[in-house]
């Protein structure tokens, strides 16, 4: 819908850090002042946005945790304190969502060590990703069938 009201474009307009007018630098007609353009191009570059869209966008999204059900939500969805969302149930059974289940995977890493004599000794490194965090992974390690949890 037309209503005569011009719209601000979103992108940067184009600015001459030598003069500051509405030309590019290259355009210029003054000579170029080499202190003003380092000057002008800094507080230009200050005043961008310096957070990167994937770090705003955790900050966003932050408080919220996955299968936790918040009261407001609890309010829209209209479950009473105790009571199940209906979701709950159709997981039951159709299963988990694909996601939920790759946090439940443990990894596994095989390691070939050598004793002083040469015989090769086969280490398997697992990492129980469910019982891991990012800062402190559960490593279990298994050596001739032997298995310990490395904390």
């Amino acid at each position: 819908m037309l209503t005569g009201k011009k719209i601000n474009d979103a992108r940067p307009k184009q600015s001459c850090f030598n003069c500051q007018g509405d030309h590019g630098i290259s355009q210029c007609t003054l000579p170029l002042n080499q202190s003003r353009i380092s000057v002008n191009r800094k507080k230009r570059m200050a005043s961008r946005m310096s957070v990167r869209y994937h770090e705003d966008c955790e900050n966003k999204y932050g408080q919220y945790q996955p299968g936790k059900i918040s009261e407001s939500l609890r309010y829209a969805l209209g479950l009473r304190k105790n009571q199940l969302p209906l979701y709950i149930y159709r997981m039951r059974v159709l299963g988990y969502p694909p996601g939920w289940l790759k946090e439940a995977e443990v990894h596994q890493a095989d390691v070939k060590m050598y004793d002083a004599i040469g015989r090769s000794k086969h280490i398997i490194f697992l990492i129980d990703s469910k019982n891991s965090t990012r800062d402190s992974p559960v490593i279990i390690c298994c050596y001739l069938n032997l298995c310990h949890c490395l904390v």
